[in-house]
């Protein structure tokens, strides 16, 4: 179980495929994308899980992939999150496309991205992280699925 599972698009690696999942993460919170997201995630996030839609990996930032459902929907089982927050159109359509309760994020490498867009997903996550916690302390049994 995990507070915050951030769903992104698909990952790029210049230096062929990373070779595993720590890898790619490990070069996402040294980006500026990784920077860009961290401040978008509340400070109470003990656990945040990042996934992209497709497992494929691209070489350039520009490769992008179809949302691979089956990928996302397996996420979803292993980490049990709290809270969902899709990044990017891509990402966000597929969460719709499986109806599952997720807050709209844009992408943390859009180059539009405003520190107020940041301000407003954080503020937002931290809200339903809150209100999640709560009502798993309250109603353990209903704990499920966002």
């Amino acid at each position: 179980m995990c507070d915050i599972l951030v769903v992104l698009q698909n990952a790029w690696f210049t230096d062929g495929q990373p070779k595993s999942h720590e890898e790619w993460l490990q070069g996402l919170w040294g980006s500026v994308t990784g920077q860009r997201l961290k401040s978008m995630l509340p400070d109470q996030a003990d656990d945040v899980e990042v996934i992209n839609a497709s497992p494929r990996v691209g070489s350039a930032p520009t490769d992008s992939f179809p949302p691979d459902l089956e990928h996302i929907r397996a996420a979803l089982t292993k980490y049990r999150p709290r809270v969902i927050l899709g990044c990017g159109k891509l990402a966000c359509n597929a969460l719709r496309e499986l109806r599952v309760e997720f807050i709209t994020a844009p992408h943390p490498a859009w180059r539009q991205l405003r520190a107020s867009n940041m301000a407003w997903v954080k503020e937002t996550a931290s809200f339903a992280l809150r209100c999640r916690r709560a009502r798993d302390a309250w109603a353990p049994e209903r704990r499920g699925p966002a």
